[in-house]
């Protein structure tokens, strides 16, 4: 999919509430190695690095549009790379301190194999730490698969389905929760130019350009 930073970043704000939650979840330690999967145009990766005092942080994503935008926020301790994250899941070399991602995972298919490769790049007492949506029942998403004909699916799993997972590859200290992020928006118009930025991507490219 052909990704879009200013389309993305008009509702930055509001793609910013999960993140402080999942920045709540790993405290606030110092000097570690860390990763952002699925970093976007950078603004909420910096806000990461922000966060771990001394860390070297590495956001990657596969869209070049994404990494140009993320150029602009380069600082020490703080860099990009295109990669997927499949790429991340195949690697061999030194493991993470923190494996982080926000609103990312859910394009990665087959989270049942995803979350064990992931678990397998946290170093022994690091962090595996993600926010992903859990949208499969929302109105717009099943408006545009109705008008469509047909469904993009989502690769997030039930909520426990994760809990499990985490526990039987040996994770401890497991925290799992659902949240409801509300978002009032003035008028229909509103919600389709929210969804312009992410969940209308992948029907607006099997359109024909008229």
């Amino acid at each position: 999919m052909e990704w879009n930073p200013a389309q993305y970043g008009k509702f930055s704000d509001a793609r910013r509430q999960p993140l402080l939650d999942l920045l709540a979840l790993i405290g606030q330690p110092r000097g570690v190695r860390a990763i952002d999967l699925g970093c976007g145009p950078g603004n909420l990766t910096r806000e990461l690095a922000d966060h771990l005092p001394e860390s070297d942080v590495v956001g990657i994503d596969s869209s070049p549009e994404m990494l140009a935008a993320a150029e602009a926020v380069v600082r020490p301790g703080l860099r990009f790379e295109q990669r997927s994250i499949q790429d991340v899941c195949a690697e061999t070399g030194p493991g993470y301190d923190l494996v982080f991602s926000n609103a990312a995972l859910q394009w990665v298919p087959d989270h049942a194999r995803l979350v064990p490769a992931l678990w397998q790049r946290v170093n022994p007492g690091g962090q595996l730490a993600v926010q992903l949506p859990a949208n499969d029942f929302n109105s717009m998403r099943v408006i545009f698969a109705d008008v469509a004909g047909w469904t993009h699916e989502l690769a997030s799993l039930d909520i426990s389905a994760y809990a499990q997972l985490l526990f039987t590859v040996g994770a401890r200290d497991i925290t799992v929760f659902e949240k409801v992020y509300p978002h009032v928006l003035p008028n229909a118009d509103a919600v389709l130019e929210w969804a312009r930025g992410t969940a209308l991507l992948p029907y607006l490219e099997r359109l024909p350009p008229a």
